[in-house]
């Protein structure tokens, strides 16, 4: 059984702020071609939901914190609609 990775971010002006995720490996449908940060958009807030590697078969998936479920569950309420998937492409 695979156990989950921990993806860690940092504050580039404070070396002292950072973050750490519980991750869950995701296979790909096919080996990317390019690192990628994939967010899911909730109105004016976004929540990161997936860092993708390039050359790596499996990318690494953000479990939904409290606040993003409230933000699903508003966004429903509201207007059911569905959040929106926003892909940011590294540059190589």
């Amino acid at each position: 059984m695979d156990e989950p990775i921990g993806l860690l971010l940092r504050n580039m002006h404070d070396k002292h702020d950072e973050v750490v995720f519980e991750t869950e490996p995701k296979i790909e449908r096919s080996t990317p071609g390019r690192d990628e940060l994939i967010f899911t958009r909730y109105g004016d807030s976004y929540c990161l939901s997936e860092v993708v590697t390039a050359g790596e078969q499996t990318s690494e998936e953000i479990n939904p914190s409290y606040r993003e479920r409230e933000l699903r569950r508003e966004m429903m309420s509201q207007n059911n609609t569905q959040p929106e998937t926003v892909t940011v492409a590294a540059l190589n």
